[in-house]
């Protein structure tokens, strides 16, 4: 048990394993979870990691209110993980742990039952880093699981809009530097798109973006408030410690 860590999330309502070195499930997971609308049909997680969207966004909506969410995970220990959180934390009975790869052909994931036009949410948390400017090795989990090139992006994101319902919502978070690419490819996909900026400190750039947007819609983009992670002085906003700590929702 050396390779991992047990961390608490949302103030010890979640135990999750980790990999102590690599990529370890963060802020950007908390802020997404926050970000999912209760949703009583069919979600898709894609890009699970450790579990930690799928697992917060439960224990903040609570069982009496949970749906059936199917979390997909490529790498296999890090599946098993995810699984090991799942059963850990009694939610075995509302999230399924499929090991795949988004980029296999669209045969093998009919197969599991994941066809076009199925769920009600996806949400995601895609990789950014461009392996072409990064260097990465085969067992480096944390660079792998955020390498993406802009074509991978592109398939990644068409592939969570195929698999959505006409009129469903998908949510991703991503970094503020790449909104227009993102934008670029959900292009005449999707409408009513809502973007809410994220900033590390007020006066500071904006480090991610938080986005909502419903298949086969028409409806304007629509720019929300900025949401302040600290105060200028470093401290903690009260904003985010309602996230992190105490499992508040963010209204999309």
């Amino acid at each position: 048990m050396d390779d991992y860590t047990d961390d608490d999330f949302l103030d010890g309502k979640l135990i999750l394993r980790q990999p102590k070195k690599g990529y370890r499930a963060g802020s950007d997971a908390l802020l997404l979870a926050a970000a999912l609308p209760l949703c009583q049909g069919k979600m898709l997680e894609v890009g699970a990691g450790v579990g930690a969207p799928s697992l917060c966004y439960l224990a903040r909506v609570g069982v009496e209110l949970a749906t059936k969410i199917t979390a997909l995970e490529k790498f296999k220990n890090v599946a098993k993980l995810a699984q090991y959180n799942v059963d850990k934390n009694h939610f075995e009975a509302y999230i399924e742990i499929v090991n795949a790869d988004i980029f296999e052909p669209a045969k093998q994931f009919e197969k599991r039952g994941l066809t076009s036009d199925s769920f009600d949410h996806i949400y995601s948390n895609p990789p950014f880093f461009d392996p072409k400017k990064n260097k990465t090795s085969a067992d480096d989990y944390k660079a792998l699981a955020h390498s993406i090139k802009h074509d991978d992006l592109a398939r990644w994101l068409i592939f969570m809009v195929r698999l959505l319902k006409n009129k469903a919502l998908m949510s991703i978070i991503y970094p503020m530097e790449h909104l227009y690419e993102v934008l670029k490819i959900l292009e005449n996909r999707v409408g009513d798109i809502s973007i809410r900026p994220i900033f590390s400190k007020p006066n500071a750039p904006a480090t991610r973006f938080l986005l909502q947007a419903k298949k086969g819609s028409r409806a304007p983009l629509k720019m929300l408030r900025q949401l302040n992670l600290r105060h200028d002085n470093g401290s903690v906003t009260e904003f985010a410690e309602g996230i992190f700590r105490h499992g508040k929702n963010i209204m999309m």
